[in-house]
Order: structure tokens, then C-alpha cells, then sequence
């Protein structure tokens, strides 16, 4: 009976650490380490944006507090869209040179260069014939009943 309680004891001893270390080998294999990490990494990031957009919101409630008053739009209407109120005239008054301001270069008819008197009239002529629109417009009427053959 000795030597089975030693056989015994002996056996206790080692399963102990043995089922310790697979437990702990176990834990660290199946354990979702890297997910967790590019979790908190996302996490963050989205954090991030939110700050900013927040940030963002308020410049821009900012600036909707700023141009609430019907002054306020009427001066970013004429200044920004060169609209005016009903009944008014927009007149620019143009420096004399023919260069385009950096912040004034919106395609403005008001700021092109102006045509040489002497180029004459450039605009052609063009003449429609009323025989031509009238053959013109039967031809296409024709045209149009061609399904019926």
C-alpha cells in the first residue's frame, strides 16, 4: 500500500502544474487580444471624429448665430451672391484694369476686358427663311407618322 500512495502523491503532484499550465496556455490562445485592440483602436477613432464634428457643429451654429438678423443676410446676399432687394440696381464700379482680383474671379461679365470699338459688330447675322421652318416643320411631321406604315 505504500508504494500506490507514493504512485498516488506522485500523480497529484505533476497534474496540478500540468492543468495549471494548459489552463493559462489555454486562456492566452483563445483570448481575443488583438480584437479588443483594434476595437479600442476604432473606438478611439470614432471618438476622434466625433470631437471634431462636434467641433464643427459649433463653428457652425456660430456662424448661423451671426447672420440670424435679416441685416446680416441682406449684407451676405449683396456681398457674397450680388443679389439685391426688388426695386434696386447693382452697379460696379470696375478699378480700370483688366486683371482679376484674386477673390473676385467668379466668371463676372463685369470683369472681363472690353471689346475694341473698332472690331465692329461681331455678332452674325442669321436669317430663317419662314418657306424653310414651314418645310422644316412638315417634313418632322411626317416623320412623326412614319409608325402608321
Amino acid at each position: 500500500m505504500g508504494l500506490l500512495t507514493s504512485v498516488v502523491n506522485s500523480r497529484q503532484r505533476w497534474t496540478v502544474p500540468v492543468t495549471l499550465a494548459m489552463s493559462v496556455f489555454m486562456l492566452a490562445y483563445w483570448f481575443p487580444a488583438t480584437l479588443l485592440w483594434n476595437q479600442h483602436q476604432q473606438i478611439s477613432q470614432v471618438n476622434s471624429q466625433i470631437v471634431s464634428l462636434q467641433q464643427q457643429q459649433r463653428v457652425l451654429k456660430a456662424q448661423a448665430k451671426s447672420i440670424d438678423s435679416k441685416t446680416a443676410l441682406t449684407n451676405l446676399a449683396r456681398s457674397q451672391y450680388q443679389l439685391v432687394k426688388p426695386g434696386q440696381s447693382l452697379i460696379q464700379i470696375l478699378d480700370g484694369t483688366n486683371s482679376i482680383r484674386l477673390g473676385g474671379g467668379t466668371g463676372d461679365p463685369g470683369q472681363q476686358p472690353l471689346a475694341s470699338p473698332t472690331v465692329g459688330n461681331s455678332v452674325p447675322s442669321v436669317s430663317v427663311k419662314s418657306t424653310f421652318a414651314k418645310s422644316n416643320f412638315i417634313i418632322r411631321f411626317v416623320r412623326s407618322l412614319e409608325f402608321w406604315r
